[in-house]
């Protein structure tokens, strides 16, 4: 099967610094965004040690896999490397409190991994539908599970920009991996809340129909900063054929 995949971060309007980050490895399929949170630079600091985690613990023990690990394991492994790492770090230079999300999908033999901590999001989209894969770990989510909320309208709940769950707020961390076998046609999409909370999804919807996927993270940052850019955004689109 080939895989291709394209992405792109951009600062937004609103905001002076970028701190989210993304990285594609089109070589071992390792895909990873991740948005940065904290004052003085923490933030780009935080999603940069986070992909650089993930990077070594892969390229370190992708070859052990089967023998040793799962890739589940392996995820579970990088992420608490990036949230020690980030966590010590903001010890050291006096940035306690920052931290990241943290969404990541690997492709190993036929499966896609997905894995996430924060409320940075993973789509699936084929011809018919978009769905999201991901779990946003968010004040406002949790709200929205609880049944008292089911028929409140979003815009009314409190804590919109809290997420609940962070790579690097502290030195243990809990993440989320889902995994799903891949066919031809299959398609991706990870990125930053910086989209999220500019497009909504039947937008999303309509720009992967129509767009070539080399185009859509491009297309994407357009129609976010087009909607106001009140965020740092980041797009990745990953294409199955």
């Amino acid at each position: 099967m080939l895989v291709n995949a394209w992405g792109l971060t951009d600062v937004g309007k609103k905001r002076s610094e970028n701190q989210d980050n993304i990285y594609l490895d089109t070589e071992n399929h390792l895909y990873i965004v991740a948005d940065g949170m904290g004052g003085h630079s923490g933030g780009e600091i935080a999603s940069a040690l986070a992909i650089e985690s993930l990077k070594d613990v892969f390229e370190n023990k992708m070859s052990k896999i089967n023998n040793i690990y799962t890739p589940i394991d392996l995820f579970r492994e990088a992420y608490l490397e990036a949230t020690q790492r980030i966590f010590k770090k903001g010890i050291e230079d006096s940035l306690q409190g920052m931290g990241t999300t943290l969404v990541s999908a690997f492709f190993y033999k036929g499966t896609i991994y997905i894995a996430n901590v924060g409320d940075s999001r993973a789509y699936y989209f084929n011809n018919h539908h978009l769905w999201q894969v991901t779990e946003d770990h968010s004040l406002v989510y949790e709200q929205l599970k609880m049944s008292k909320f089911k028929n409140i309208d979003p815009e009314q709940l409190i804590g919109k920009n809290i997420i609940t769950r962070s790579v690097g707020f502290e030195s243990t961390i809990h993440v989320d991996v889902i995994q799903k076998e891949v066919s031809t046609g299959d398609h991706y999409f990870m990125c930053s809340d910086g989209v999220t909370g500019m497009v909504p999804d039947d937008q999303l919807f309509e720009l992967f129909s129509r767009s070539e996927a080399a185009e859509v993270p491009v297309k994407c940052i357009e129609m976010a900063n087009n909607a106001g850019g009140e965020d740092n955004i980041s797009a990745l689109f990953i294409k199955f054929t």
